[in-house]
């Protein structure tokens, strides 16, 4: 074991106290903390986007936020892509510029307000105004927003003066149609704008309305339904009115009824070859006037039903009717292997196609005094003949150069067939039997001429027009 000396002692001494030293130097080192690192950033808002006017200063609000850790100073700046005036307000700088340095510590924001001047002679313009704030410590750090202003086209208007007092515009009554029936609607409009609350229109039937005067409606439409009229002439007008007053009357129109609402008969005894019953081509053949007697013949031997639409122009002809016609055959009392005929033709309806009109429906009661028969036929579909009945009768008179008498009567859906007073048989229909707006008229051929006078037709719903009128 070796013993130290004093000296080696004090050796050992300074070198442990070395050592101790440097160790408390490191461990105070450790517990020192470096510095955090600093940051620096900022944002400028809100952006706006605003119609304005010519003339108007408009000032917008916007604010600086020092988003970093540093205090900073800003310098923002403001400028008009349009080369409009616009200037700074804010940090004390009342007078307005383009420049504006503000400093704002960590954290904080500030306030500041742009102020545009839009020029009075500007039309349809937009202007983008541009602002702008960057970091006086690092030019690397900005933001940026913009403040959009629209300016309107102006669009400059005649000067109009007001109607006044605003009493309703004269109204202009429309052309009545279909008035034939007794139900139709009578329109008008007011122009140039509707000004009346409601209408009043009159009736009567007299043109200087002082005969059977009557309120017809009163109504906030332009239109007013007419029903239940009575044959007969009716004239109308009408006017507005709102809480100042009432207009000055409309035109004047007329409505035209012959809707005969009692049973009416109609007779045509041929004495006037202008009374509206067709002359010229049929659907088979031809037919016209000798003596006060209408004819009706196939020349060209083709055959057939020779058709005609006997009252003419329009008439109806509903369920409840009753028609009868004297008729006999002409030129030749006989013909083999044929049947020459005449016809009372019913619940005929036409159809009009390029141009012309085709018998679609119908009903034919035909009779042969050569045969002495007679058929019921059903024509529909445009081309489907059903015969109903057929058979023979002895009231047929034996000489077809005789006047007789054919007779219809139809009651809904039952069709009577009758030859000179005398009932030959009853149908009944079940299957679509023809009604509403229909006509009636006479039939014949089958190589013969048909001969006709004095027919007539009696009906609750007939209607006819003026003579000579199609």
């Amino acid at each position: 074991m070796h013993n130290l000396s004093g000296h080696g002692l004090k050796v050992l001494l300074k070198l442990s106290g070395a050592v101790l030293m440097g160790m408390l130097l490191l461990l105070l080192g450790a517990m020192i903390a470096y510095p955090a690192p600093q940051d620096m950033s900022i944002a400028v808002g809100p952006a706006h986007h605003q119609q304005v006017t010519p003339g108007q200063v408009v000032v917008y609000d916007h604010v600086l936020t020092n988003t970093g850790t540093l205090t900073d100073t800003f310098l923002i700046e403001v400028a008009s892509t349009q080369g409009w005036p616009v200037t700074l307000i804010g940090a004390g700088h009342l007078n307005g510029t383009v420049f504006l340095p503000v400093a704002v510590s960590p954290q904080m924001t500030l306030s500041f307000q742009v102020s545009l001047t839009v020029p009075v002679d500007v039309f349809a313009a937009t202007e983008v105004t541009l602002i702008t704030a960057t970091s006086q410590l690092s030019p690397t750090i900005w933001d940026a927003t913009t403040d959009t202003s629209i300016v309107v086209g102006r669009l400059y208007l005649p000067f109009l003066t007001r109607r006044w007092p605003p009493l309703p515009y004269q109204p202009s009554l429309a052309a009545i149609q279909d008035a034939e029936y007794g139900r139709y609607t009578v329109a008008w409009s007011e122009s140039p704008s509707r000004i009346a609350d409601t209408y009043i229109l009159q009736e009567a039937t007299d043109a200087a309305f002082t005969t059977n005067l009557r309120d017809a409606c009163t109504t906030t439409e332009s239109s007013c339904m007419i029903t239940d009229r009575v044959v007969g002439t009716y004239y109308y007008r009408v006017r507005g009115q709102n809480n100042w007053g009432a207009s000055a009357w409309s035109n004047i129109q007329v409505a035209q009824v012959v809707w005969l609402d009692t049973p009416t008969t109609f007779i045509e005894n041929f004495s006037n070859p202008n009374s509206g019953w067709d002359t010229g081509k049929t659907v088979f053949g031809s037919a016209y006037y000798v003596n006060g007697e209408y004819r009706l013949t196939d020349p060209d031997d083709i055959g057939g039903v020779t058709l005609f639409e006997g009252i003419s122009p329009d008439w109806i002809a509903p369920n409840d009717l009753e028609i009868k016609v004297e008729a006999r055959i002409d030129e030749g009392t006989t013909c083999t292997g044929c049947a020459p005929a005449m016809s009372l033709v019913f619940g005929l309806k036409t159809f009009p196609w390029e141009g012309e009109l085709y018998w679609v429906e119908w009903y034919e009661f035909r009779v042969s005094p050569q045969n002495q028969a007679y058929w019921l036929w059903k024509w529909s579909n445009w081309d489907e003949l059903e015969q109903l009945t057929s058979g023979t009768s002895s009231a047929i008179l034996p000489n077809p150069q005789v006047m007789q008498t054919l007779e219809v009567h139809r009651s809904g859906d039952t069709i009577t067939m009758l030859i000179n007073g005398t009932e030959l048989e009853s149908f009944v229909d079940y299957d679509n039997p023809y009604s509403g707006r229909r006509s009636v008229g006479l039939g014949g051929g089958d190589f013969r001429v048909a001969t006709y006078d004095n027919f007539q037709v009696s009906s609750s719903g007939l209607i006819t027009k003026p003579i000579g009128t199609r």
